[in-house]
Formats: structure tokens, sequence, C-alpha cells
């Protein structure tokens, strides 16, 4: 048992690893996604749909963010993907009926905090661990993708799919279940805030 504990704590490090580093190797198709993300925001009064990828987001104090040794117990949980880490989401943008995309790779707690005004029909949730979230309102409708099936807290969320997530560009699931390309899209490896403004749109950081 000690050597299988230490096989997938070292397969764990060298997927990490490997995620990390592919931060700047785009393919063509996440290239072509990236193309697709409007340059302008859509009229005031129609639909934007506005997308958010991490890979990670924030962990929580004490949970081996910043482990040296894949012997430490906080640095197994993390690498078994045991951990849930925290995303803050604030939602100025109150032009548009908005759809928000909002995936990450680890399992992650989505915290939406809408500001007056906000106008939000969807939301689609997706990753390979399990994610939920807090601060949609009734009424709104909510879509959940993951490849490891969990609640998500909401009475919304009994769908569940094909998990995917993308942090470099809109992933292309998105195609198939939005009827128009990204307004904006923000990604980072590991990221525990964003904000969406009014007028918003195009490919973040610029």
């Amino acid at each position: 048992m000690a050597i299988k504990g230490r096989l997938i704590g070292t397969l764990g490090v060298l997927a990490w690893l490997g995620q990390g580093c592919a931060v700047f190797d785009l393919t063509q198709e996440q290239l072509r996604q990236r193309d697709r993300v409007a340059t302008e925001p859509p009229p005031t009064g129609t639909m934007a749909f506005h997308v958010i990828g991490a890979y990670q987001g924030r962990p929580p104090p004490g949970s081996g963010g910043d482990c040296l040794s894949i012997t430490e117990p906080e640095c197994q949980q993390m690498l078994l993907h045991q951990v849930e880490h925290r995303v803050d989401v604030r939602v100025g943008d109150t032009g548009h009926n908005l759809v928000l995309g909002l995936s990450a790779h680890e399992k992650t707690h989505w915290h939406l905090n809408l500001e007056p005004g906000v106008t939000l029909s969807r939301v689609i949730l997706s990753g390979v661990y399990p994610q939920r979230i807090s601060g949609v309102g009734a009424g709104v409708q909510l879509d959940y993708f993951v490849e490891e099936i969990s609640g998500c807290g909401l009475e919304q969320c009994g769908a569940t799919g094909s998990g995917f997530y993308d942090y470099r560009a809109p992933a292309q699931r998105y195609e198939q279940l939005v009827p128009l390309p990204p307004t904006s899209f923000e990604g980072h490896y590991e990221q525990g805030w964003f904000e969406l403004e009014p007028g918003r749109a195009g490919v973040y950081p610029r």
C-alpha cells in the first residue's frame, strides 16, 4: 500500500507539472476558440455570454497549496484532488441578459456576487472534479457537466454529463451549448477572483 501511495503521489506531481507547463502551449483548436471571442459587447438589452476558466481557484489556508513534499498529509489531499478551492466572481454587467460559463479542473466552490440590476438567465458549470456554486438566484437555469458526479448544492443542478474545462481558451463544448460566441473570456492557471464589469468584451488579460 505504501508503494501504491507513493506511485499515485508521483503521478499526481507529474500531471500537475504537465498542466502547468501547458499554459503557453495553445493548440490550433484553442487558438480558433480564442479567435471566436467578440471584440466589442453586443447591443444593450441583448444576450451576452461571459466565460471564465481556471485550472484551480484559491485553496483554503493550510490545505497544502504550497507544500513541498508529497509525503505531507496536506500534499496528499491536494494531489488526490480532495481540496475544494474557492473562486469569487463579481458580476457587474447590467446591460445584458447574461449567460455565464464557469469551468475549473480542480474541485471548486464558485461564489457569485451579482450587482443590483444584473439579469442572469443561465450558468454553465463544468469541470473535471466536483463543482458547486453559491449566489445564483431562483429561476436561473443551471447546467452541470463534470467527470466526477457530485451534487452542486442547488435543486436546478440535476443534469450531469461529460466534464470539460479550459483556462487557455473557451472550451469547444460551448459551441454546442450556447447559440452565440463568447462575449468575453478570462482564464488563469490559478485565480481566486474575477470581475465582469459593464461593457466587458474580448480576451482577458489583454
